[in-house]
């Protein structure tokens, strides 16, 4: 049975850890903090990234750099903590392809121009991904041509 939220004291007595996996449950730990909740979804950080407190300033960074600006296609998750830059990317005009939260389901690709003036957020949500953008194959995908820029939320990154 996969255990859940262990506090670091709990960690310690677990036996053998690798120091990604004690560096990946601390930040689950501190993360329901800050996480903001989707009724929809638990808060397993080992399945879901959620969206979180100022997720608002992160995209804004995005948007500032020359990749978004310039670019013509883009890769983005389907994680909570990207739904804002889905949206800003929405209202440039800058089409994307996602994955599926459950990635055997595939890829969608949304075409600017698809989104009708003033439903950008909830085509930028999962439901409005699933309304708006059209499924597509790999080799849709290859036909598209290369990514300018891909856009992945993380709970928690090491270089192990």
């Amino acid at each position: 049975m996969k255990q859940q939220f262990h506090d670091n004291e709990t960690l310690k007595h677990e036996g053998p850890m690798s120091s990604s996996r004690l560096i990946r449950q601390r930040i689950w730990d501190r993360l329901k903090d800050v996480a903001e909740a989707d009724t929809r979804l638990h808060l397993d950080f080992s399945e879901v990234i959620p969206d979180f407190e100022r997720s608002d300033a992160a995209t804004d960074r995005i948007v500032a750099q020359d990749a978004f600006r310039n670019s013509r296609l883009a890769f983005v998750t389907p994680d909570n903590s990207m739904t804002g830059l889905r949206r800003r990317m929405i209202e440039a005009g800058i089409p994307f392809v996602m994955s599926t939260y459950n990635i055997r389901r595939g890829f969608l690709y949304l075409e600017p121009g698809v989104v009708p003036e003033g439903a950008a957020l909830y085509a930028s949500w999962l439901d409005g991904m699933e309304h708006f953008a059209r499924p597509v194959s790999l080799e849709d995908i290859a036909a598209l041509g290369r990514f300018d820029f891909a856009a992945t939320g993380a709970s928690a990154v090491t270089t192990e």
